[in-house]
């Protein structure tokens, strides 16, 4: 080899070495695949198969360019052996090789190019423009066009995607590269190009594109649910978080400034962008309460948009949250109702409670001063105290914000059940008051004795049942609300053995529906406030046996 044929080779050598740091430094910058570095050194399998391609075609192009016209001519029938080695080695590549001149004629290409054209071998190919080899004079015009722009700048395009509709009428890419060849002396003698059918990696990067996209709705829309579910158990009212789950759902979708929102609840209507609703086109999400339909999560987009599948799927899930919210609210309501009945229930029998032990004692001493004024002038001291109970208890009940510590003994008033006594009078003549208020203890021991009866009292549970167990009442009249055990606990645990006993409740609660067969099973009930004449009637029934 002389030493102008080695400068040649070493040109077209630094051509490809060239090509190899241009198609790195495109691969790193433009389309973001790794660094420059490696790019260069540690290129991927496709890229050095390409650059390797690029190489070995400069070579061929240098190697044509030293022969001469006839060997050009002849190529036909074969070149040196050289050459034709490199031409069965760009007859095998996957992609489709030409080179043209200066003129855009072509000077050859591998078989594949060849074939992809209807021609027989690569030397049909020779001394041929583009439109002698494309139906479609515009497609000609078109490659002749991106040619020249090469030619004229000598800058490489370089992975240039065109899309195509083959013969079938399917949709094809191919990936284009274009670069100039150079002679000995740096001018350009013409174009290189190469394709390769890169639609099946088209395909496969929209489904990509396709499958990233729907991840990304799928995270976005859980995103969103975990959010509105944090808005539901925040504990604010339904306005609040209404407000919250709208900005949630609108913020999720793909157009946020062009969708409009409509939450329906019965006759509450929340909207988001009112302005942008489009009756026409919109998707709708039902709210059930306990099964029944009760509103609507309405979303939707002006100008016609459509919704998108992750959309719907979204707009079904949330309706569901919204719906079970306004389920638990719609019990929370039915709740607080309830609550509010019972506590006015527990003021209404704390009040009657509280009043009736000293309107008690204020009956007792009325009676007992009209019975015999100059004996009992001394009751006239309790009055003064059982008039400021009175006042202090109205004052309390005016300034009274919570009844959640007071008793309730039910909701349904018993009337007065007094009952004559049956059979023979008891044996005893002996009574037994229990009740913890002592001011009204003390005043009905003093009427029972003054009817002639032994009495003893209590001011507990526990001490009556003791009295109970240890002494023969014919009468115990018992207090049901006392700070120990309840008159209904102490008759349960006594009433077996009270044969000859009268046991007779006596209380100023409403008593409950539960209780009142209790009752029945007693001898009597009396209502507080009750009078002195009632006390009287009600020992002359137990121990006469008067009707």
């Amino acid at each position: 080899m002389n030493l102008k044929n080695m400068n040649m080779v070493s040109l077209w050598l630094a051509f490809a070495a060239a090509f190899w740091i241009i198609d790195a430094v495109v691969d790193a910058v433009v389309f973001n695949e790794g660094s420059i570095f490696n790019q260069i050194f540690q290129p991927g399998t496709d890229d050095i198969i390409l650059r390797l391609i690029i190489a070995l075609i400069f070579i061929l192009i240098g190697g044509y360019t030293q022969g001469s016209k006839s060997e050009i001519k002849d190529y036909s029938t074969g070149t040196t052996e050289g050459m034709q080695i490199l031409q069965n080695i760009i007859d095998n590549l996957p992609h489709l090789i030409f080179w043209k001149n200066t003129d855009l004629v072509f000077l050859g290409c591998n078989k594949k190019f060849a074939n992809e054209l209807g021609l027989r071998s690569p030397a049909e190919i020779i001394g041929k423009t583009d439109f002698e080899l494309l139906s479609n004079p515009k497609d000609a015009e078109i490659f002749r066009e991106n040619d020249r722009k090469v030619l004229d700048t000598g800058i490489p395009e370089i992975h240039t995607s065109s899309r195509e509709i083959n013969s079938e009428g399917d949709e094809i890419w191919l990936e284009i590269n274009r670069m100039p060849l150079y002679d000995a002396k740096g001018k350009i003698i013409g174009v290189l190009g190469t394709s390769e059918d890169i639609t099946y990696r088209k395909k496969a990067e929209k489904e990509n594109l396709k499958l990233s996209q729907t991840l990304s709705d799928r995270v976005k829309e859980l995103t969103s649910l975990y959010a509105i579910d944090r808005a539901i158990e925040s504990g604010h009212d339904l306005s609040v978080i209404l407000d919250e789950i709208s900005d949630i759902i609108v913020s999720a979708l793909r157009y946020p400034e062009k969708a409009w929102l409509r939450i329906t609840i019965k006759d509450r209507v929340h909207n988001v962008n009112k302005e942008f609703i489009d009756e026409s086109s919109f998707i709708s999400g039902e709210l059930k309460v306990h099964g029944e339909p009760v509103g609507s999560v309405d979303v939707g987009y002006k100008d016609g948009i459509k919704n998108s599948i992750e959309e719907i799927d979204l707009v079904t899930a949330v309706s569901g949250r919204v719906g079970r919210l306004v389920e638990r609210l719609d019990l929370q309501d039915k709740m607080i109702e309830k609550e509010r009945y019972e506590s006015t229930q527990k003021l209404a029998a704390a009040v009657a409670h509280e009043i009736s032990q000293p309107l008690q004692s204020l009956t007792i001493i009325s009676d007992l001063a009209k019975s015999n004024w100059g004996e009992n002038t001394h009751l006239l001291d309790g009055i003064p105290e059982q008039l400021k109970r009175i006042s202090l208890l109205v004052e309390k009940m005016l300034n009274l914000t919570t009844v959640e510590t007071m008793d309730y003994a039910g909701g349904v008033e018993i009337v007065d059940i007094l009952k004559s006594g049956g059979g023979s009078a008891p044996k005893s003549r002996k009574v037994l008051v229990i009740d913890d208020n002592d001011a009204v203890l003390n005043l009905l021991v003093e009427v029972i004795q003054k009817q002639g009866y032994e009495v003893e009292s209590a001011s507990t549970g526990e001490n009556g049942l003791s009295l109970i167990k240890e002494n023969n009442y014919g009468l115990i009249l018992c207090d049901i609300k006392l700070p120990d055990i309840s008159g209904f606990e102490i008759f349960e645990q006594v009433n077996k053995d009270l044969e000859d006993s009268a046991f007779t409740f006596m209380s100023g609660y409403i008593v409950g529906e539960d209780n009142i067969e209790l009752i029945k099973k007693s001898d009597g009930f009396m209502k507080k406030p009750f009078t002195v004449e009632e006390v009287q009637n009600l020992l002359d029934r137990v121990f006469e046996n008067k009707e």
